[in-house]
């Protein structure tokens, strides 16, 4: 599972919306959420080199998020045995008008020298590829089904269209069932990730919002339409 469309044969196949009260939209925001969601447990790593210039401040990487990425490690002088890595006193993420940057408090790295820094990106899901390890792939689709079964569940509980006693019963039903299931996806990813559902507190923090409604006109859960 490898694409967003691994992702949405996954969720369809969980999720069993043979009625089609989601969208295909609606579908994809809700493992954008899950993707974000994963991404707090366990963000993408990557390592980047930074080019000494005699200076002490220098650029974040250019797929640096902010109020997300952290800093990891930073390493000066890169390339050394054993690594040379910098005590966090040794430097900061400082800020002014042109931005966040990293701030080398003690050390004043030459032209030739190079700045070796470990920090955390989110993951990315598109049409053909993504970051997420192969082996948490389905823990992700699990999340993201979670998600979606949450919604139809919110649905068919606020369905209240049918004069007939039998229909009315048939929604309380699924809605018990898509809540059920809901909870049961959402045990099956904790269980993965190894978080304790009591407390689950993420490393990092990123944080996503859609103000839009779902296609039957109500409210998504926990993101009530601020412009009302």
């Amino acid at each position: 599972m490898n694409s967003l469309i691994d992702f949405q044969i996954k969720v369809d196949a969980v999720i069993k919306d043979d009625a089609g009260k989601l969208s295909t939209a609606e579908k994809e925001s809700f493992i954008s959420e899950g993707v974000s969601r994963y991404s707090k447990h366990r963000p993408q790593r990557k390592v980047s080199d930074i080019a000494g210039n005699g200076g002490y401040d220098y650029s974040l990487p250019s797929d640096w998020v902010r109020d997300f990425s952290m800093i990891l490690s930073v390493e000066y002088p890169a390339g050394s045995r054993p690594a040379n890595i910098l005590g966090d006193k040794d430097w900061e993420i400082y800020e002014d008008s042109a931005g966040q940057k990293l701030r080398m408090l003690y050390s004043t790295p030459n032209t030739g020298e190079t700045i070796r820094i470990t920090d955390t990106l989110l993951h990315s899901v598109n049409i053909s590829s993504s970051t997420i390890a192969a082996s948490d792939a389905d823990a992700v689709a699990n999340l993201a089904a979670s998600l979606c079964c949450e919604a139809l569940a919110n649905y068919y509980a606020q369905t209240a269209d049918s004069n007939i006693q039998a229909d009315v019963v048939n929604y309380r039903t699924k809605s018990s069932e898509y809540a059920a299931r809901a909870s049961r996806l959402m045990k099956l990813y904790y269980d993965h990730i190894g978080i304790d559902e009591s407390s689950p507190h993420p490393p990092a923090g990123a944080t996503g919002n859609w103000d839009t409604n779902y296609q039957w006109g109500q409210d998504r859960i926990g993101h009530p339409n601020r412009l009302r």
